[in-house]
């Protein structure tokens, strides 16, 4: 006994001459139907018909695969032609449904029937292969269609000239094929290829002229001789320019140094006879002592007409005091019309700063030591108050009579400003002992050219007096007054 899988896999020819008018296969029937319908064909139509009607309706259903469940004798090679069987079908819409799709004369009918079947039965792996297939044949299209963007526009010039580049290649190699034979041929060879052939090479580089790569290489080599001889020649050369302008130069350092030598013995002895011309004399004769009147003698004698105390030091300079300097100027003028006045300078002479001594004796008398501390306790930005004075560590006042504000300091400039009216000697005296204790670098600068006029040159007592300050602030606590007064 046959199966039925058996009796529907008869050979085409034979089950031909049986046939019978073919079931419409666009028509849908579910399972049960299918089954029913299949007894039917085969008992109507014979084996042909069911042949026809299985390969329709039934294989690659789940009809088959549950009938051949019911064969208990049904081996692995029996499913996977079941398996098969499926897949072919599914695969088989799929492709029928594509084939719609694409055909032009489809309705939309058809063609929306057909696009839910492959929804339904495209696994997702196909989709998105379809997906990639198109977006490429769009892109392919798009771009045989010429329309390329900025970055395609500039890729397709450099692959054109690339091919155009590699085509005149073949076309030199296709002629070289043939053999370059002589001179003329190598010639004709460059101006056409724009390159040398082989066996040929252009020399010099970009002279337009080729020649046999042996004799190029020799005039190479000849050209190279000559370049290294050259260079050779004309390191010779500098190096021998540079030892006579290097000898030229030690010649110039020698006459200068024997110049300079010449010039300090002849000072040395310029200085030895004019030490010895004023060694030992004075501007106030004592006795019957003779006087050898050198210049640096007539311009004391004549600065002490003017009242004006002069000395002359170990350089043999005439020395003022600072504050009468413009004043020895002006009588030295009068004193050397004729020319041969000594230098005169300026400076801090031991009258000075006894003068000083004098000046602060004054201030102390006026200004008391607490005061005094309290200023200082204003430069530190510290509270504190006095008999005459007083501050918060920002702003220096006065009390009592002629009360106000003395100074403060600004911020954030960083700079004392002097705001004081000086009405009465007490402001006077606050204002010279802040001009004496506290360095001028920390005044604002308009308020201290307009009290103490222009900035001097600092002296021996701005220095002490700078020294003593820091000496104040690196104390622990402030001195009492009873402390100072001892």
């Amino acid at each position: 006994m046959q199966s039925f899988k058996q009796h529907i896999e008869v050979e085409d020819e034979d089950l031909n001459k049986n046939s019978s008018k073919p079931i419409d296969p666009a028509k849908p029937i579910d399972e049960a139907t299918a089954g029913d319908l299949l007894i039917g064909l085969g008992a109507a139509g014979g084996l042909l018909a069911m042949k026809k009607a299985w390969d329709t309706f039934g294989k690659g259903t789940k009809l088959q695969k549950k009938l051949h469940a019911l064969n208990p004798f049904q081996t692995q090679k029996d499913k996977a032609a079941v398996a098969k069987d499926i897949e072919d079908k599914r695969k088989g819409d799929v492709e029928d449904a594509k084939a719609i799709l694409g055909d032009p004369g489809a309705s939309e009918k058809d063609k929306a029937k057909a696009q839910k079947t492959i929804d339904k039965k495209q696994t997702d792996d196909e989709k998105e292969t379809d997906a990639t297939a198109d977006k490429e044949k769009k892109e392919k299209d798009r771009i045989k269609r010429g329309d390329l963007t900025d970055t395609e526009k500039a890729q397709k010039k450099i692959d054109d000239a690339d091919k155009a580049t590699k085509d005149a290649e073949t076309r030199a190699s296709a002629d070289e094929l043939g053999g370059v034979k002589d001179q003329a041929a190598a010639d004709k060879f460059f101006k056409k290829h724009k390159r040398a052939p082989k066996g040929y090479q252009q020399y010099p580089d970009d002279s337009g002229k080729v020649l046999p790569t042996g004799e190029v290489e020799t005039l190479k080599a000849k050209d190279e001789k000559d370049k290294k001889d050259a260079e050779e020649k004309a390191a010779k050369d500098k190096e021998k320019a540079d030892a006579e302008i290097e000898a030229d130069k030690e010649n110039e350092r020698r006459k200068e140094a024997d110049a300079k030598e010449k010039k300090r013995k002849e000072q040395e002895a310029e200085a030895e006879k004019e030490k010895n011309k004023t060694q030992n004399t004075s501007y106030k004769p004592k006795g019957n002592m003779t006087i050898t009147e050198s210049n640096e003698l007539q311009a004391i004698m004549a600065l002490d007409d003017e009242g004006i105390d002069a000395e002359i030091n170990k350089k043999g300079q005439v020395v003022v005091k600072k504050k009468d300097l413009k004043k020895a100027e002006k009588a030295l003028k009068k004193s050397f019309r004729k020319g041969g006045q000594p230098k005169l300078v300026g400076e801090e002479t031991i009258g000075d700063v006894l003068d000083q001594i004098v000046e602060d004796s004054e201030l102390t008398e006026a200004l008391k030591p607490l005061d005094k501390s309290v200023i200082d306790a204003f430069y530190y930005k510290k509270e504190k108050s006095g008999k005459i004075v007083f501050t918060d560590g920002d702003s220096l006042y006065k009390g009592g009579m002629g009360a106000q504000k003395i100074a403060q300091w600004l911020d954030p400039a960083g700079k004392i400003y002097i705001s004081a009216v000086t009405d009465v000697k007490s402001t006077e005296s606050i204002l010279k002992y802040m001009k004496k204790s506290i360095p001028k670098g920390n005044f604002d600068k308009k308020s201290y050219k307009k009290f103490f006029g222009e900035e001097l040159q600092r002296t021996a007592y701005d220095i002490v007096s700078e020294a003593r300050n820091r000496a104040i602030k690196n104390k622990p606590e402030w001195e009492t007054e009873n402390s100072r007064l001892s």
